[in-house]
């Protein structure tokens, strides 16, 4: 019967699709022989994005409550991907509370590549909402490899202090850099390291508007060029999140 499905259901561990689709995602990328890379390089995508659940009492103790545009309250949770924009994979995804931050999320995904792929080359591209100084020291003490698009106000000093379009600036950990992290280790990482170089590239977009990207990747592997053109290809993130939010979630809610 229905009812009795749905209790047999109720055993299952969520543990256990986790694993296996880590499992499964390994697998993809240990089997695969023709995978497409750029330069020898995976690329791989972050984005996090807002989604309404329905309003039951279980989404609302496990997501929480969000005014919608009607200024209704409505339980809605925060998804986070991790994607490999040129073999169309879906890595790592999480579902969480919609306070919990995206950046956070997106430290939680780049951790996970190497159980995935090993130590094959890749490079992680994010957009506006991710850059900030705990970003940049982790990434770079790591060695991993990263675009990231730049907010306005984001380092906005350094980007107004560029004379060409591709240029390396020293970003300072001034104070105000650091006291958002105050009364923490990070705080303390980021006074004895003091600063920090990476390159920055101007890129402009359709409509006459400039934006800048940060990475770490060097000139002599990837010119200016190629650093515009991978941050456009993480757009095809839009696509799966289209997927997963208007097929598997909606099916999955319901």
């Amino acid at each position: 019967s229905n009812v009795g499905y749905l209790k047999q259901r109720l055993k299952l561990n969520p543990a256990a699709f986790m694993a296996l689709s880590d499992f499964h995602v390994k697998n993809f990328y240990d089997d695969e022989k023709e995978l497409i890379k750029f330069k020898n390089h995976f690329v791989f995508a972050v984005d996090g994005s807002h989604v309404n659940v329905p309003n039951t009492q279980e989404n609302e103790d496990l997501y929480g409550l969000r005014k919608n545009q009607s200024s209704q309250q409505q339980a809605q949770a925060v998804i986070s991907c991790l994607y490999d924009v040129f073999n169309k994979m879906i890595l790592d995804c999480t579902i969480n509370d919609y306070k919990v931050s995206e950046r956070v999320q997106a430290e939680v995904h780049i951790e996970k590549i190497t159980s995935f792929i090993g130590d094959q080359p890749y490079i992680v591209v994010l957009d506006r909402g991710y850059p900030s100084s705990f970003f940049f020291m982790n990434r770079l003490e790591k060695n991993q490899n990263f675009i990231v698009r730049l907010g306005s106000s984001d380092f906005r000093q350094e980007q107004r202090n560029m004379a060409s379009a591709d240029e390396d600036v020293e970003i300072v950990f001034t104070k105000s850099r650091v006291n958002p992290y105050r009364k923490t280790p990070f705080a303390k990482r980021l006074q004895e390291k003091g600063s920090i170089r990476l390159r920055f590239v101007k890129v402009n977009l359709p409509g006459e508007t400039t934006e800048f990207l940060a990475t770490n990747l060097s000139r002599e592997d990837f010119s200016q060029q190629e650093i515009s053109e991978l941050y456009r290809i993480r757009w095809s993130i839009e696509t799966a999140y289209d997927t997963l939010k208007n097929k598997f979630m909606l099916e999955n809610f319901t």
